[in-house]
């Protein structure tokens, strides 16, 4: 069970991939001081049995505004219910496209 949540998970992540991106290159737009480059990100979220998201960390931390817009996409996210709350983890690499 905890295999197949995981890669539920993982492909979640993967389709929230653009929105992410998204993200990344508005926190570059408003802080100049963001050097754009490419970024591993580890994001970990944690759900209840009943599959609802309740909470998310990531690092590293890339800008006030990046971690409030994926707080915001990380938000939305649901896995199938399960008998015990879970925590997962996924690696997001982002890079600058302009």
């Amino acid at each position: 069970v905890a295999a197949k949540q995981s890669q539920s998970f993982v492909d979640m992540v993967q389709k929230s991939r653009g929105a992410i991106q998204k993200c990344y290159e508005q926190a570059l737009k408003k802080d100049t001081n963001l050097q754009a480059r490419t970024v591993t990100l580890r994001v970990s979220a944690s759900f209840s049995a009943a599959g609802q998201f309740q909470r998310t960390s990531f690092t590293p931390s890339v800008s006030t505004a990046f971690d409030t817009c994926l707080r915001a996409v990380a938000a939305k996210w649901q896995i199938p219910a399960t008998t015990q709350a879970m925590t997962f983890q996924a690696q997001v690499s982002l890079s600058p496209t302009g």
